[in-house]
């Protein structure tokens, strides 16, 4: 028979006991939330590569579409710029543009603020609002296929490169094409039986570089500074043999070497 004040201990815990099992429960709790924390970053950072990647390859049809609709005349030629670092090229297209017309516009690709632009600007298919002219006349207007700023908008944030060669139509592969006064070229984009083979333009070969704004933030080289680090096609070096070689030698982070997408498309002209 227990006393008056004997006190059972049995089915009950100790304070030391529980304060452990606390732990152990924090313990664990904290595991799952760094797993779940780890495996959320590499979604997203995944997410973000792939969203550059199909970022990247929009852009590229997008130009294809375009290109697929230029104006092919003698009196219309492209405008290119072959700048040090982005090139940018104008041309007529039948596509409409930002503001009112009749499906065709002055069409132009460019890099801006690191971001791909697209410019769209429509016209009259009449002589007083299309510009009818020859190569030289062409080339010394710096008004021939001016677009509007306010007809420029922002297709890519992730691309931030932008680099045009040429495949002619005796299967050469060239950086210049035309004629041209400094880095300004026009080339006239007459129909194969109208132009001897090797001034008909076949493709212009386009190659972008895309990085995904994680991926930026790793960078500590200067944005003018990583485009120049991908170096200007030549007509003995290529696009993407140029920058193949920059990605080797890179000295950029290894995670936003790993982000960095490199895209080379012929588009065919003259077809």
């Amino acid at each position: 028979m227990k006393g008056r004040n004997q006190v059972s201990t049995q089915g009950g815990f100790s304070i030391l006991e529980i304060l452990v099992a606390m732990a152990v429960t924090l313990l664990m709790a904290l595991m799952v939330v760094s797993l779940v924390d780890g495996t959320v970053r590499t979604t997203s950072h995944s997410q973000q590569r792939i969203s550059a990647e199909a970022g990247a390859r929009q852009a590229l049809d997008r130009m294809s579409a375009d290109f697929a609709r230029a104006i092919i005349r003698n009196d219309l030629p492209f405008r290119i710029e072959k700048n040090a670092g982005n090139d940018s090229i104008t041309f007529y297209a039948q596509a409409d543009g930002y503001t009112a017309g009749r499906g065709i516009s002055m069409i132009g690709y460019r890099v801006t603020n690191n971001a791909l632009q697209r410019g769209a600007q429509a016209t009259e298919w009449t002589n007083n609002a299309i510009t009818f002219t020859t190569l030289s006349n062409a080339l010394a207007d710096p008004d021939y296929l001016a677009i509007d700023e306010t007809n420029f908008e922002t297709i890519s944030t992730d691309v931030f490169r932008l680099e045009f060669t040429f495949l002619m139509g005796n299967a050469t592969v060239t950086n210049v094409v035309g004629t041209n006064s400094g880095s300004t070229y026009v080339a006239s984009l007459a129909p194969p039986d109208q132009a001897s083979p090797q001034n008909t333009l076949r493709a212009v070969i386009v190659g972008i570089a895309a990085l995904d704004e994680r991926a930026r933030k790793l960078v500590t080289t200067a944005p003018e500074a990583l485009v120049t680090n991908f170096p200007d096609a030549s007509s003995t070096n290529e696009i993407l043999t140029g920058w193949d070689g920059f990605l080797s030698d890179s000295d950029l982070p290894q995670p936003a070497r790993q982000s960095l997408r490199i895209n080379q498309r012929a588009i065919p002209i003259n077809q």
